[in-house]
């Protein structure tokens, strides 16, 4: 299967700049991130981060020497409740994952988005694909939740106010 998309990494809008100094053209970078995702990353829910190798000078001095870095993304245990499964449960995350669930109005909707997409075969959400052991619950729950009404798309509106008292109607 082809990797997830990048998470941190856009590709430039132009393959040419405008260098200030000199106000001549010049190329711009092109390259990706490589991202490495470990075996631990399949036990949790990262939101498509991963470890990210190169270097860093030492002392933050360019003339010094490069080191090997590694940068990790951190990760928190966190307990999420499933409406479907009507249980809790505890999951390792990254606070990107925390947002993404967020932006999806819970839990299950962020698991019906993201990874339901990408585990039957079709484009991966979104935001980025669920490359974790995670999948979906069977379509007879994600069904039944459907039919009730109470899918994403009820979710996209702010429930109706209802007027203060005191105050003209509309």
């Amino acid at each position: 299967s082809p990797p997830p998309p990048a998470v941190h990494w856009r590709p430039p809008e132009r393959p040419r700049d405008l260098d200030p100094a000199t106000w001549r053209r010049r190329r711009v970078q092109d390259v990706p991130l490589p991202i490495y995702y470990p075996p631990e990353s399949q036990e949790g829910l990262w939101g498509g981060e991963g470890l990210v190798t190169g270097f860093r000078y030492a002392h933050n001095d360019k003339l010094s020497t490069r080191l090997k870095k590694v940068w990790r993304p951190q990760l928190y245990y966190r307990q999420l409740y499933s409406e479907i499964l009507d249980r809790r449960l505890t999951v390792t995350v990254t606070m990107r994952t925390l947002d993404l669930i967020d932006a999806a109005f819970g839990f299950d909707f962020y698991i019906l988005k993201v990874g339901g997409q990408a585990g039957r075969g079709g484009p991966p959400g979104p935001a980025c694909s669920l490359a974790t052991a995670f999948s979906p619950p069977p379509d007879a729950q994600v069904g039944a939740v459907f039919q009730t009404g109470h899918g994403p798309e009820a979710h996209h509106a702010p429930p109706p106010r209802s007027p203060r008292p005191g105050s003209p109607p509309g």
